[in-house]
């Protein structure tokens, strides 16, 4: 798996869905690795597709709205729960979409119950709901590509010297991360304030709190420490959701803002050879604990 990820992970364009079978082959082992079972005995159906056959079976299902998106997850068929993704994307981005997906998928297969039972009378408690769904998926997301790089000694959660990313990437993760306090306080987007949520559980989260010393000593979680953070989030009852959420919101963001920028500019301060496509897909795994 090493040789296959460092020599894929460096090379240009698109995956293709011809390619396909190296995604699935870097993300059956990393998942493997994680959670030491498979897609396959979980149900999952993963479709790799072009562009063209992408939207065409976004038009099948009903579901315009989501070729603007790079994947999608999910439909429930008789074979298994299909997650379908764009492949023509660069290999680490399309790597990055079916891991996000799975979460999703591997939340609804859990705890499917969880977002019935979550309170959504009003517009910020539906938008609460997305931030914790997006949590999810995104830790589960991050804690695969910090397996996939322990596994292959490739790094993923920082940008080493031989990969460089232009001023104005760091520049749009930076202004994200400064922004991730106000999307707590205003409640209006799912993933930043999803982001947030995963740091503050490591950060404020008592029984989280030997997670927090790990970070506070390694400058970043294992995927097998993120993972934790996952399955505390997916097997929460549903009324659980909102007192946790609250149990772990600061009165202050200004500390873990700190934290989190600090965080997000070690992991992006060095300089190397010019090669932005290999960022394409690390973002979560860069910008979370």
């Amino acid at each position: 798996m090493r040789q296959t990820f460092s020599t894929t992970y460096s090379s240009e364009g698109a995956v293709k869905s011809d390619n396909s079978g190296l995604l699935l082959e870097l993300f059956e082992n990393t998942y493997y690795h994680l959670t030491g079972s498979s897609p396959a005995r979980e149900g999952y159906v993963i479709r790799i597709l072009s562009t063209e056959d992408y939207w065409r079976v976004a038009d099948e299902e009903g579901a315009s709205q989501i070729k603007a998106s790079a994947g999608w997850c999910c439909r429930h068929k008789e074979d298994g729960i299909h997650m379908y993704v764009n492949a023509d994307n660069l290999l680490p981005q399309a790597l990055s979409i079916v891991f996000h997906e799975v979460g999703h998928g591997l939340h609804r297969i859990l705890n499917p119950g969880q977002w019935r039972d979550t309170p959504r009378e009003s517009h910020i408690e539906m938008m609460t709901n997305r931030a914790f769904v997006e949590a999810i998926a995104m830790a589960f997301e991050a804690a695969n590509l910090r397996v996939l790089g322990e596994q292959t000694g490739v790094e993923t959660s920082h940008l080493s010297d031989d990969r460089y990313i232009p001023d104005s990437w760091i520049g749009a993760i930076v202004n994200s991360v400064a922004a991730l306090p106000y999307a707590e306080i205003y409640g209006l987007e799912g993933y930043d304030r999803g982001r947030l949520l995963i740091w503050t559980a490591v950060l404020y989260d008592p029984e989280l709190s030997h997670l927090r010393a790990e970070f506070e000593a390694n400058g970043r979680l294992s995927g097998a420490s993120l993972y934790e953070v996952f399955l505390k989030f997916v097997n929460m009852p549903g009324a659980d959701v909102h007192p946790y959420i609250a149990s772990v919101t600061p009165e202050s963001f200004e500390a873990v803002g700190q934290v989190i920028q600090d965080t997000v500019q070690k992991r992006t301060g060095k300089r190397g050879l010019e090669l932005p496509e290999l960022s394409s897909g690390l973002y979560d795994s860069i910008v979370l604990p």
